[in-house]
């Protein structure tokens, strides 16, 4: 009781007898710097703000919640590029797990033409990382009315990991993905097996799309909005606006279509 203002010193004093010789290098060492030509693949992530039926605030990201499916799967060892587009109003420190990633740059964008249209217009030309920003990060800040786009290699090991906005509040409501690390040319829910990996991979739906093992619960519904969704989702678009229940589908569903 009663220690409001009264602070604590700690004195840190090194027990040798000898002289210190340490001395600050006068360069630091440098970081292999990863190159833009080589990324695979680009991703958008919006950081959207709402609110939910009982007009509580809710944050999410490409507007989807915690529980809803897969829809980022990147490939160990791949080279991405993750665009975090911030359209409101506030600062939301993202972190990524199982990586350490290259801020490549922020770009200023117009915020109401992307809350009101989807569209990215650039405003400005792209600002390159501070000198704090240059190394290895885990966690950066987006700020709004800015594409904070990100170098991420993943690796080395697969498996399902998270990336959140790091405001406690945030995250817990509900500002928090999965993804999964998946080896090259199999998704997450693939089998070992190579006849069931062809199977469950192929589709014949061409280019950057690929079919999940449970697709047949989707296409059992007969929904007129399936080709839709095969010309709507391709590797660089947004996901899909409307909700999956329109499209026929359960709530426990919803990982059944993933884009690549």
């Amino acid at each position: 009781p009663n220690t409001d203002g009264l602070i604590m010193q700690f004195r840190v004093k090194e027990n040798t007898s000898g002289k210190d010789t340490s001395t600050i290098p006068e360069y630091l060492s440098h970081i292999k710097r990863h190159k833009e030509k080589d990324v695979r693949r680009i991703r958008d992530i919006s950081l959207n703000v709402g609110a939910d039926r009982f007009g509580r605030l809710m944050f999410t990201l490409n507007n989807r919640e915690f529980i809803g499916g897969i829809t980022e799967e990147p490939v160990v060892g791949e080279l991405e590029c993750w665009r975090i587009i911030n359209a409101g109003l506030g600062v939301h420190p993202i972190h990524i797990h199982q990586i350490q990633f290259q801020v490549l740059d922020r770009i200023p964008i117009d915020s109401n033409a992307y809350n009101q249209t989807g569209q990215i217009i650039f405003t400005g030309d792209p600002e390159p990382p501070s000198p704090e920003l240059r190394g290895w990060m885990n966690t950066v800040q987006a700020f709004p009315g800015y594409m904070t786009r990100l170098l991420c290699k993943f690796g080395p090991y697969t498996g399902r990991y998270v990336y959140h906005c790091h405001i406690l509040e945030h995250e817990d409501y509900d500002m928090m993905r999965p993804f999964d690390v998946v080896e090259k040319n199999c998704g997450s829910y693939c089998s070992k097996n190579e006849k069931d990996h062809e199977e469950s991979c192929s589709g014949g739906l061409g280019d950057g799309f690929r079919k999940h093992p449970h697709m047949q619960i989707f296409e059992e519904t007969g929904c007129d909005d399936k080709k839709l969704y095969w010309k709507e989702h391709k590797i660089e678009d947004s996901y899909p606006k409307y909700d999956w229940r329109e499209l026929g589908m359960g709530e426990s569903d919803y990982a059944d279509l993933v884009p690549v």
